[in-house]
């Protein structure tokens, strides 16, 4: 996405409609003129996404490199952060690359943390602790292709095959995340009968 808006008054900050993704990110410009008030409108279309959710962290970054440490929904909306981003990294950016910047913004699900505790705990051997983790995050959100993804893949080394084939389906109907296509590939190779994913 290019840094240009259809907004007609480039002075005032912009954030983008927010797109279709798992963590309900989005880009927002923000003015090196009107640093406090963009912030202000960055935690009032936060909130909005927020909503009722369960979401627990909020990541910026600019170019895909983060520019400040993930900060808490509660802290990032109640504008408890806003004077450090704007002495610390936040300033930076904005001085190095001027008018308009476009900060790209994450929202981060709690499930999305289950699923990486999960994965940990599958790589460490645990996977009692680890299926239950891929489950208390399909639990928080039923349609995460990340947890059905590495739950059926967890089934599947066990040896619980008709349980894997499911949960591997339900991913695998996701055509825009990238554990969809992982998910393609594993349910092909257990249609053909390898013993290995």
């Amino acid at each position: 996405m290019s840094d240009e808006t259809n907004n007609p008054n480039p002075e005032e900050p912009t954030a983008e409609e927010p797109e279709n993704s798992e963590n309900g990110g989005f880009k927002f410009r923000i003015d090196p003129d009107q640093i406090d008030e963009s912030l202000k409108d960055l935690a009032e279309q936060v909130q909005k996404l927020v909503g009722s959710a369960k979401h627990s962290r909020v990541r910026l970054s600019y170019k895909g490199k983060p520019i400040a440490p993930d900060i808490p929904v509660g802290a990032f909306v109640a504008g408890e952060v806003l004077s450090l981003l704007i002495a610390g990294p936040l300033r930076l950016v904005l001085m190095n690359f001027g008018l308009g910047t476009m900060l790209d913004v994450e929202i981060i699900h709690q499930a999305d943390d289950k699923v990486t505790e999960g994965i940990a705990m599958f790589l460490e051997g645990n996977i009692i602790e680890a299926e239950d983790a891929y489950r208390e995050a399909i639990r928080m959100r039923p349609d995460d292709t990340a947890a059905h993804y590495n739950l059926g893949i967890l089934l599947r080394v066990v040896g619980r095959r008709e349980e894997a084939l499911s949960e591997l389906e339900i991913a695998a109907s996701d055509e825009t995340h990238a554990d969809g296509e992982k998910a393609r590939v594993a349910l092909e190779k257990m249609n053909r009968g390898d013993d290995t994913l």
